[in-house]
């Protein structure tokens, strides 16, 4: 059974004790922390990177809505929990697996954990199939990465660059300029990729080293053959040079 890292907001002190122990018979369930405010639970979604979120819906200043569209490519699963019943249409549009009522009721609540659990078991099937078959590569000519709209191959001689993005995503700009946004992290990708073909410039970019056309030592700049223009950080510069003239590219 998948772990699922939880985190219960609400503005209720009751509602979220409640809510804590009904979770504490659920095994597959660890609740990492708990926020009475939509400010206090976005700093601690972004710091514990829950994969589920138990959410309040009216909360002072900031609802369970507003706080959702903080997150652009949310990376979790929302169960709402509200004592009023006329939002759940719009909880609907959010991608809420589930709507649950108070007073609540423990049998709707593992209901609804059963519901989440078979989402990530399904989902990490699919990803683990994927990433076995990406990792059986001996040598990479293309990539199948899972983004925002399912899975998609990519040829990795198209690839110019590969951003980092909050929330462990990573942005694929490809060499006719579309990009595609992949829900793992940069470093999955360095890992994954051979260190002669891609080469980490920055914290924030890995660069394919056959689509870079030079090197401006002058302002520690990578020019890409679309033109595109990538600082290298200083403690990396050196390690990029040797390795770019170590590969002929110059």
């Amino acid at each position: 059974m998948s772990d699922i890292r939880a985190i219960v907001v609400d503005d209720e002190a009751d509602s979220i004790s409640l809510i804590l122990s009904l979770l504490e018979s659920i095994d597959s369930v660890e609740v990492l922390s708990f926020s009475t405010s939509a400010d206090d639970a976005y700093e601690k979604i972004i710091g514990y990177e829950p994969n589920l979120v138990f959410l309040d819906v009216e909360m002072p200043h900031k609802d369970g809505f507003d706080l959702l569209k903080q997150f652009k490519h949310p990376n979790f699963k929302v169960i709402f929990v509200s004592g009023y019943g006329h939002y759940a249409l719009r909880a609907i549009k959010f991608s809420a697996v589930d709507y649950i009522l108070k007073p609540i009721d423990k049998d709707e609540l593992v209901e609804a954990v059963k519901k989440v659990t078979a989402i990530i078991d399904k989902e990490d099937e699919r990803i683990g199939y994927l990433n076995s078959l990406n990792k059986e590569a001996s040598q990479f000519k293309s990539v199948i990465i899972s983004s925002q709209k399912g899975f998609e191959a990519i040829e990795l001689d198209q690839v110019m660059s590969i951003e980092s993005k909050p929330g462990n995503y990573a942005v694929f700009t490809l060499e006719d300029g579309s990009q595609t946004l992949a829900t793992k992290a940069l470093n999955y990708y360095e890992d994954l990729f051979s260190k002669d073909m891609f080469f980490r410039i920055h914290r924030s970019f890995l660069v394919n080293l056959r689509q870079v056309q030079g090197f401006d030592a002058a302002s520690a700049t990578v020019i890409m053959r679309n033109g595109m223009r990538l600082e290298v950080a200083y403690r990396r510069r050196a390690a990029f040079n040797t390795t770019f003239r170590q590969l002929h590219l110059v």
